[in-house]
């Protein structure tokens, strides 16, 4: 589990977005140079691991911030032993407990200080309702994520003058000004849906997480382009080379290799879009492979996903919604840190 605070990692995607960036609330680059979007939050990533159901007396009402971390502690490590147990790592709960409070509440101070910020006691009811869900089936906390987005939000609305993303409200982030005066608070092109033959600004893919736009190639453009919705590809749309939203080309239509072109199940093979294949060559970040299938780096081709239990090298050669820890295995919310309510 990652050892980032969730309060440093909202901070570090979101106080200081490029303008030729496209996220709904923050950006990260993978390794395929793709910006990625996720809604994050105090209680959000890494904090996530610690949300669950409060006491039966609690269920339903708002969560006062005094009782917030406390709450969290509380059910998280009420509800984590049988998922500890499974994953075979050691549960103390009173020790978890301690722990959790301890982190958490230095987090909850930390955002209550912070300006132009805000606590939505409801938004936090539902952020430890969906927790609680997670947590009982030991599943991992990303699904949760939307849900505890805006516990902490930002108040500043467009045009206001911002020094960091988080103080703007949902949807907007900080951006440089155009005429160089400073920062102010705009409305994410994430947030705006082209249709087709709208002018763009970039190629999007939404999700339960939040999302992620493309920023490289023919597809998108920055923040200065000539269109500033963004073209969904699961609305079968992107933002093609003339910065407007076009249909994404199937199975033997032509397509632009250096863009997101081609419908799930195809991928750009030299002009013109084919199926995604279970053997044959590959590149390392290309979608090429099926979503049966990963591309092996040693020989650069496509070859089948193992099965959990196998022996494995990265998380890539695993099923999904599983991943690599020597074995391919069933991912988990349980780890040697979180069974101990260390975040």
């Amino acid at each position: 589990m990652t050892r980032a605070t969730p309060l440093a990692m909202r901070e570090r995607r979101r106080e200081s977005a490029p303008a030729d960036i496209v996220t709904r609330i923050s950006p990260s680059r993978d390794h395929a140079g793709r910006w990625k979007a996720r809604s994050t939050s105090i209680v959000a990533a890494a904090a996530l691991s610690i949300f669950a159901a409060c006491n039966s007396a609690d269920e339903g009402s708002p969560v006062p911030i005094d009782d917030l971390a406390r709450l969290m502690a509380d059910a998280t490590c009420n509800n984590i032993g049988p998922c500890c147990r499974e994953a075979g790592f050691a549960h103390d709960p009173a020790q978890c407990h301690a722990r959790a409070v301890m982190e958490l509440q230095s987090e909850v101070d930390q955002s209550r200080m912070q300006p132009n910020r805000a606590y939505d006691a409801a938004a936090a009811r539902a952020c430890v309702d969906a927790r609680a869900s997670a947590v009982k089936a030991c599943t991992e906390d990303r699904a949760t994520e939307t849900a505890c987005s805006r516990v902490f939000v930002g108040t500043l609305q467009a045009g206001q003058t911002c020094s960091r993303g988080s103080e703007c409200a949902p949807d907007l982030y900080c951006e440089p000004a155009s005429d160089g005066s400073g920062m102010h608070c705009a409305i994410n092109p994430l947030s705006v849906h082209g249709k087709l033959g709208d002018s763009c600004s970039a190629t999007c893919t939404q999700s339960e997480n939040g999302g992620t736009c493309s920023s490289s190639g023919t597809g998108p453009g920055g923040m200065g382009s000539t269109g500033r919705a963004a073209c969904f590809t699961n609305e079968g749309l992107y933002c093609g080379i003339t910065r407007t939203c076009a249909t994404i080309p199937a199975i033997g239509q032509p397509c632009a290799m250096s863009s997101v072109t081609c419908t799930d199940d195809a991928f750009c093979d030299n002009g013109i879009c084919a199926s995604r294949r279970t053997i044959g060559p590959c590149m390392q970040y290309d979608t090429s492979c099926a979503a049966t299938a990963y591309c092996d780096t040693s020989t650069l081709q496509c070859r089948l996903r193992k099965s959990t239990g196998d022996a494995c090298m990265t998380t890539t050669e695993c099923p999904s919604r599983t991943i690599c820890e020597g074995t391919c295995r069933a991912r988990t919310i349980a780890s040697a840190a979180s069974c101990m309510g260390n975040l």
